[in-house]
């Protein structure tokens, strides 16, 4: 109890003073008269604020599904629409490691009910452990497809693979394969959990499959 209490506490003052330094940041490279030697750097501060903003996010849904607090908003969604919005993410650490991604999308729209915002969590997080853990110059696929009665997205990667020991651990909050290897690439080991919580409250289910140096696969 003390631990989900220090979470949240923690989350929250993470969060306060990110809200300005966006701010100031978006201000700052609205300028017309701000020099184009400037906007790079700020550029890359507005980024990383947002991964930052990202990760102190995640951190607080940990406290509040943990204490039941989490609340789906459910809307009549289009799966494509999600996925565009998701992409966008993470277009640009894609972009830096010089990734491969292939998006496909089924010809027919996916319409159903749930909540637009999470799903998108959900995409964008299995697309940055993808990214996290693809050498510079890997391949990325993402596919949405209808099976039967169901929506079914696919993430695969051609990166370091999970280890068999841990592969059914790795839904599992605060559990990293590699510490070392996670914390230099700025994980916290909650990304893949909140994954199985949120699809779990959509109804839905999640496995993961993986050979140790042949890339995972997200389902």
């Amino acid at each position: 109890r003390r631990k989900d209490e220090f979470l949240a506490m923690l989350g929250h003052e993470l969060r306060n003073p990110l809200a300005p330094i966006v701010n100031a940041v978006h201000v700052l490279r609205s300028e017309s008269n701000a020099d184009p030697l400037q906007q790079r750097p700020w550029a890359i501060i507005q980024r990383q604020v947002a991964q930052l903003t990202r990760l102190v996010d995640d951190l607080m849904d940990v406290s509040r599904i943990g204490a039941g607090m989490v609340q789906l908003h459910l809307e009549d969604v289009t799966m494509s629409d999600v996925v565009k919005r998701a992409v966008d993410v993470v277009r640009h650490l894609i972009d830096q490691r010089q990734h491969g991604l292939t998006v496909s999308l089924p010809p027919q729209p996916i319409r159903f009910r749930a909540d637009g915002t999470r799903l998108e969590q959900m995409i964008v997080n299995l697309l940055t452990n993808a990214a996290k853990y693809t050498e510079p110059g890997g391949k990325i696929w993402l596919s949405v497809a209808p099976e039967g009665s169901d929506c079914v997205l696919r993430v695969r990667d051609t990166g370091t693979g999970i280890a068999p020991d841990f592969l059914p651990h790795v839904f599992d909050f605060f559990t990293q394969a590699d510490r070392s290897l996670a914390r230099s690439q700025g994980g916290l080991g909650i990304e893949l959990a909140l994954v199985k919580r949120l699809v779990e409250m959509h109804n839905g289910r999640v496995e993961a499959r993986s050979t140790l140096g042949q890339g995972s696969e997200f389902i």
